[in-house]
C-alpha cells in the first residue's frame, strides 16, 4: 500500500495505464467520460484496499481462534484502518505528484468499515 501512494500511481501514471485499456472497451467515451470513469476507479480503488487491509487485520487478530467474530478484533481493525488511512494521506503531501485528501481518508475509512461491517453479517448468521 505504501508503494500505491508514490508518485507511480498519480493520476497521471494511472491515467496513461489505463486510457490504454478504456479507449480498447469504450472506443467512443469523450475526454470527460474518460476523466470520470478514471476518478471513479481510483476512488473505488481507494474504498478496495483499505476493505482487504481490514480484513487482514482482522484475520491477524483472531489468530486461530475457534471464535469467529469478536467485536475487540474489529475495533482494533478498525482503529488501524483510521490511523492507516491518514498516514498514507499525511505521506502523500511529501510526494511531488501526489495530493493529499481528507476526503480520501475517508473513502479508506469506509472501504474498512463496509468491509468488517459485511464480515460481521456474515459472521452473525453462522
Amino acid at each position: 500500500m505504501y508503494f500505491f501512494s508514490t508518485d507511480a500511481f498519480s493520476a497521471e501514471e494511472t491515467g496513461t495505464v489505463f486510457r490504454g485499456i478504456i479507449d480498447k472497451i469504450f472506443p467512443f467515451l469523450s475526454e470527460e467520460g474518460f476523466q470520470s470513469l478514471h476518478y471513479f476507479i481510483r476512488k473505488a480503488a481507494h474504498f478496495t484496499e483499505y476493505g482487504i487491509l481490514a480484513l487482514l487485520l482482522y484475520r491477524a487478530f483472531r489468530n486461530r481462534s475457534e471464535t469467529t467474530w469478536k467485536r475487540s478484533w474489529a475495533n482494533y481493525s478498525f482503529m488501524l484502518i483510521v490511523i492507516y488511512a491518514f498516514a498514507d494521506e499525511f505521506h502523500q503531501r511529501f510526494t511531488t505528484a501526489r495530493t493529499s485528501s481528507v476526503y480520501d481518508s475517508l473513502i479508506d475509512i469506509a472501504g474498512g468499515f463496509t468491509a468488517l461491517f459485511l464480515l460481521w453479517v456474515v459472521r452473525r448468521k453462522n
